[in-house]
């Protein structure tokens, strides 16, 4: 088998140096090892985690505002109250609903905030369960176990990927094979036809003959 640079000699193409291509290829920067530390991960999924405490403390920022208005709408609404002292009984309806509406818009305020409490709360025993250190060496334990299995698993698709290639080999093989057996038998019929021929006219060639001879 020729080499790169004699196959370039001989078909009149740029020879290239071996040396400097290695040298480039040494130069290039190494791809490293693909599986993530178990402290990065920690520290991955600790800062996820803060984030998302951050965002739960942004939205209880949210319901403050959402109080501070409330508030400013209850004096308003006083003040409105106040001014209709004197207005007549065909407006006390419209006083009436307006308590009504208040009460539904803290009530629904209330709830928000206690869900988002809950969420904060949940996210802190999230972050308390993540520093236990056994619940951290269960995790990484069951991270390994999942690991070895993941590994074991693509090892026996690499095995079974063989087995496949080498069936494939031999399922061609079988096939030429039977092409070649199918070729030799259709020859085997030709010449066994042929033969026959022959032999049915020397027959006849015999039988004229004596036929011939009897006459004489």
């Amino acid at each position: 088998m020729l080499s790169y640079n004699e196959y370039c000699i001989e078909n009149g193409r740029a020879s290239r140096d071996v040396a400097g291509i290695r040298r480039k290829f040494n130069s290039l920067k190494p791809t490293g090892d693909p599986t993530c530390p178990p402290e990065v991960k920690r520290a991955k999924e600790a800062s996820r985690m803060i984030t998302e405490s951050v965002e739960f403390g942004g939205l209880d920022d949210m319901d403050d505002d959402d109080d501070s208005w409330d508030e400013q709408h209850d004096e308003h609404a006083e003040g409105l109250d106040v001014l209709n002292l004197s207005a007549s009984s065909r407006h006390s309806s419209t006083h009436s609903e307006a308590p009504a509406a208040k009460r539904g818009a803290s009530e629904v305020g209330a709830v928000s905030k206690k869900k988002n409490k809950a969420n904060v709360n949940g996210v802190m025993d999230s972050l308390a369960a993540f520093l236990d250190v056994d619940k951290r060496d269960e995790r990484e334990r069951s991270s390994e176990v999942i690991a070895m299995y993941r590994l074991q698993i693509e090892h026996l698709r690499q095995d079974c990927r063989e087995l496949r290639c080498k069936l494939d080999e031999k399922q061609q093989k079988l096939d030429d094979e039977r092409i070649f057996a199918a070729r030799i038998d259709s020859q085997f019929q030709r010449e066994r036809a042929e033969l026959a021929a022959e032999r049915d006219r020397a027959l006849q060639k015999l039988l004229v003959y004596e036929l011939m001879n009897g006459k004489s």
